[in-house]
């Protein structure tokens, strides 16, 4: 493996959501969870940031009908 590179066995960098810092993956992915059912998400919600990228989620529902 080359020096200083990511892997998946590496510890958890830690993630922010809605600006609180998880430091632990299992409360990273429960307040991410939470996060994505938030009633503003169709307008597009900051998430907050995960290894120096931030995150956003916006969500777009089409319905169709056939008949």
């Amino acid at each position: 493996m080359l020096e200083n590179s990511a892997s998946v066995t590496s510890n958890f960098a830690g993630m922010v959501i809605n600006n609180i810092t998880h430091t632990e993956k299992e409360p990273a992915a429960k307040a991410l969870l939470e996060a994505c059912t938030n009633e503003n998400v169709a307008k597009g919600l900051e998430l907050g940031s995960y290894m120096g990228f931030d995150m956003s989620l916006k969500y777009e529902f089409s319905a169709f009908r056939l008949s």
